[in-house]
């Protein structure tokens, strides 16, 4: 398997990771706009690679919660809040 995991990729996994997560329907959207800049962050990038290599993301197209341990699934979600409480939706609802 190729070791390259490219912000396409990464945004493919959080876009389908999102459906189930509280903001998903707010967010799912933002996780395409947003690959470029995912590819750059350190953090996600090591962990969405951990994470393809181990439910062979690259040949099947599928990830869930379930394939994330307690740690990768905090850090997943707190990045998912943090992108609704900095979205154009957000602001809009609360101005």
């Amino acid at each position: 398997m190729n070791d390259e995991i490219t912000g396409e990729i990464m945004a493919q996994m959080l876009m389908q990771l999102s459906h189930s997560h509280f903001y998903g329907k707010n967010i799912v959207n933002l996780t395409t706009t947003l690959a470029p800049f995912i590819h750059t962050n350190k953090q996600l990038t090591k962990l969405l690679k951990r994470c393809a290599q181990q439910c062979d993301f690259q040949t099947n197209r599928i990830i869930s919660w379930s394939n994330l341990d307690k740690d990768d699934r905090k850090i997943i979600s707190c990045f998912f809040d943090y992108l609704y409480f900095t979205s154009p939706q957000f602001l809009k609802e609360t101005g």
